[in-house]
């Protein structure tokens, strides 16, 4: 039996989404019983929860945990050492240029999670897909996804400020903050928010919350071709094509005067605005993508069976945003992803008034081994920072400054 399937996967640092939807009847959450919470800790990646996980008796594998997808995801390479037996497949289609890629889905798979897998899920599907561009992207290894399902069977608490992930069942953990109404969709959620304009107007706007999209906002572009005003008075800014499921995908970049999410103000987050108009910004009743850059400002309990979600602020909550401020696209290179390469650099941009060019490997940063890519990646969004680098270019050691500012 084949499958269709859509999913909307990009990536440009600091962009990851994941959203990805299987073409089916919408899922319900399931009720629980008995009462149960059990407190892991996670890392934070560019704002991604990753957390350790297991498919049937496999080794540690390193997974993101992710609300915007309805199916769990498998680098095919782990799925074939496991040896899962395929039982259905179909084809992938992405945001890119439209060009699919083949998916093959898995069932009665037994997920597991957290130290010494204590928490389980039997009877699952998983779907093999490279994914292979968020470690390069974040420099951090992701074997995995674990979408909604566990959503599904268990509340979830986010703690994005101390990098801890709570799953409770029965109503065992009580929550603090706003609640605020999300609708299901496909197992995905959904909230009503509101853009400002910079007249002060609002505009009612539908989002997908993506906890798999690491920057604030991916906005649809039939969205604003509708609604003109939310993007009236703001620069777009254009960036290098990025990777994703599907092919290349043309960028900008836009900041926005803000967004209402519940009694929440969110002042000038920054936005992408993918060129292309495939998947799920192909609807244009849907807004976008509210993503992780907003959720880590707050402690987010997640209850699909009441269909809330519950936002706390923490510390972060009052920071200014702010983006690239180099105009580098950087990768990290396996097996150690500590070797980081110039990809892409915006014309115009500091890093192209550096000297900087596509293929130059980081050797130092401030006189120092170049950090992880995910701290790179902050500390190149600093604008009015100066930063002194060392970069290897056809074997050859040059030193360069790069003086940061605001591209948008």
């Amino acid at each position: 039996m084949e499958v269709p399937i859509v999913i909307n996967t990009l990536v440009a640092p600091p962009i990851l989404l994941s959203a990805l939807f299987l073409l089916s009847s919408p899922s319900s959450p399931q009720a629980t019983s008995g009462t149960m919470s059990e407190t892991l800790k996670v890392q934070v990646v560019s704002n991604l929860i990753v957390m350790p996980g297991y498919v049937n008796d496999s080794s540690r594998l390193d997974v993101v945990l992710d609300t915007g997808a309805s199916e769990n995801v498998l680098m095919p390479d782990r799925a074939s050492e496991l040896k899962l037996a395929s039982a259905s497949g179909g084809q992938a289609s992405g945001v890119g240029r439209g060009q699919d890629e083949t998916v093959r889905l898995f069932s009665g798979v037994r997920l597991a999670w957290g130290d010494q897998e204590r928490l389980t899920l039997d009877d699952e599907r998983i779907a093999a897909l490279s994914i292979g561009y968020i470690s390069k992207q974040t420099g951090h290894q992701v074997d995995g996804i674990f979408g909604s399902s566990l959503f599904q069977h268990f509340d979830i608490r986010v703690d994005y400020e101390h990098s801890e992930v709570t799953f409770a069942q029965g109503g065992a953990t009580a929550t603090t903050g706003t609640a605020i109404p999300i609708k299901l969709i496909s197992g995905i959620p959904f909230v009503e928010a509101a853009f400002e304009t910079a007249s002060g107007a609002k505009v009612p706007a539908l989002f997908l919350v993506d906890s798999g999209t690491s920057v604030e906002l991916i906005l649809s572009r039939k969205f604003l071709d509708a609604h003109p005003s939310v993007v009236e008075g703001h620069a777009l800014v254009n960036f290098p094509p990025v990777t994703a499921v599907g092919g290349s995908i043309r960028m900008q970049d836009l900041r926005i005067t803000g967004i209402d999410l519940g009694p929440f103000r969110l002042t000038a987050p920054v936005a992408a605005l993918p060129r292309d108009t495939l998947g799920a910004l192909a609807n244009h009743e849907i807004a976008g993508f509210i993503g992780a850059g907003i959720l880590s400002r707050f402690t987010v309990d997640w209850d699909y069976q009441h269909q809330t979600m519950t936002l706390l602020p923490n510390h972060r909550y009052a920071e200014p945003f702010e983006a690239d401020a180099s105009g580098l696209r950087l990768v990290a290179e396996e097996p150690t992803w500590k070797t980081i390469r110039v990809s892409a650099i915006s014309p115009g941009s500091p890093g192209a008034e550096a000297g900087l060019e596509v293929g130059d490997l980081l050797q130092s940063v401030d006189g120092k081994a170049p950090p992880p890519l995910d701290e790179l990646t902050r500390l190149l969004s600093n604008p009015g920072v100066s930063i002194g680098i060392t970069i290897l270019r056809s074997g050859k050691q040059s030193r360069m400054t790069i003086h940061l500012r605001r591209l948008v």
